[in-house]
């Protein structure tokens, strides 16, 4: 019987609360993300059609979370796509019997690595790694020509690519492990401007005095925090205090900023904007903040629905 382990990983990322969850739609993207890669690497054409619905339904609320309207539908996407693909991977689990042909079972498996290659590819395109090459297509080559001669050396040849897909992972996992930290640095910067900006219009924001206290405790931390967690952490405190002070609208419009603000890195990424018009977008960023922060929340809502129409229409 196949043996997912993904299984258990589903179940830890479904165990997050909802209630840290909601202040951060971006890490729920990139969780929800993580766990669809292993059902794609992991599903077979021979599974039952309902495993592909389940896939098919996930992948949906999958890139719905960054498209919501709030922090609330975002988690509520991100669990809806964890129970999929969780009970997808139960089917397969169910379906999954391993195959008495060893060159049946060979295909498979090989078919499973170049599933998998292609989604590191991909994501090595997104972050600027540069794929193994030759080397790793003429592997890919043999093992095939191997399976369809019946060579039992296949099985030295399939350990060779699994070794060489696991050091090209590990490479993506370093170059993103370093982006993700440089992003929040970014953002624990932006947040810290955040809550100067709340306190200076802390009298028109009707917020008392000990929320000033708060707010200025926090911007001291964060602006200390190197650590992604960290920062995460204490900008979700910031969230659920702005939310504790009925800074509702605010809070969603700035969550949406941040969506704006992660779509428009990727456009960068993926040569759609350039420095320029990127630019462009973190000044209009900037000057959103400053609405929303002096209370005139109509300006600000103006400003990001103005910006990304024109990201869409690039």
């Amino acid at each position: 019987m196949r043996v997912y382990l993904a299984v258990a990983v589903l179940v830890a990322l479904a165990a997050v609360p909802l209630a840290a969850a909601d202040a951060d739609p971006v890490a729920l993207h990139k969780l929800a993300k993580q766990a669809q890669i292993q059902a794609q690497i992991q599903v077979d054409p021979a599974d039952p059609p309902r495993v592909h619905e389940l896939l098919a339904l996930g992948e949906v609320r999958v890139e719905a979370i960054l498209n919501s309207t709030d922090a609330e539908a975002a988690g509520e996407n991100f669990l809806a796509a964890m129970q999929m693909f969780s009970e997808a991977f139960q089917l397969m689990n169910e379906n999954g019997q391993e195959p008495e042909d060893d060159q049946i079972y060979y295909a498979a498996v090989l078919e499973r690595q170049a599933r998998y290659y292609g989604q590191l590819l991909e994501l090595a395109e997104t972050y600027g790694v540069e794929a193994p090459g030759e080397d790793l297509d003429a592997l890919f080559a043999q093992a095939t020509a191997q399976i369809e001669a019946g060579d039992p050396d296949v099985a030295a040849t399939l350990e060779r690519i699994n070794h060489m897909v696991g050091l090209f992972r590990e490479q993506i996992g370093a170059v993103a492990a370093q982006e993700d930290a440089e992003r929040a640095l970014e953002y624990a910067a932006l947040y810290v401007k955040h809550l100067e900006r709340l306190v200076d219009n802390a009298e028109e924001l009707n917020i008392p005095p000990d929320g000033v206290e708060l707010m200025l405790a926090i911007r001291d931390r964060l602006a200390a925090a190197t650590e992604p967690s960290e920062i995460i952490s204490i900008i979700n405190e910031i969230i659920t205090l702005k939310q504790d002070l009925d800074l509702v609208k605010a809070n969603q419009l700035e969550l949406w900023m941040r969506q704006t603000q992660t779509t428009a890195e990727q456009m960068l990424q993926q040569g759609v904007l350039d420095e320029i018009e990127y630019a462009a977008v973190k000044a209009t960023l900037d000057r959103f903040l400053e609405e929303l922060e002096a209370g005139d929340l109509d300006e600000a809502e103006t400003l990001l629905t103005r910006l990304n129409a024109w990201l869409s229409e690039q």
